[in-house]
């Protein structure tokens, strides 16, 4: 018997497509700091850029 990739008997699992990683807000806020500093940051794939602009937008809504 093949398992899914979601154990669907884990309450503290979100079901899909809701599948959030939840982050501390002074980890999240120390990654974006570094990302700002960092030389050479439009050169970076865009799909960074947008993973930063989400992890920015969620850390200015939340806290």
């Amino acid at each position: 018997m093949r398992r899914s990739r979601i154990d669907t008997h884990n309450p503290l699992q979100p079901p899909e497509p809701y599948q959030y990683i939840q982050l501390a807000p002074g980890f999240v806020r120390e990654v974006l700091e570094i990302y700002d500093n960092w030389d050479g940051r439009e050169h970076i794939p865009s799909k960074l850029k947008e993973l930063m602009m989400v992890l920015r937008i969620e850390v200015s809504r939340r806290y």
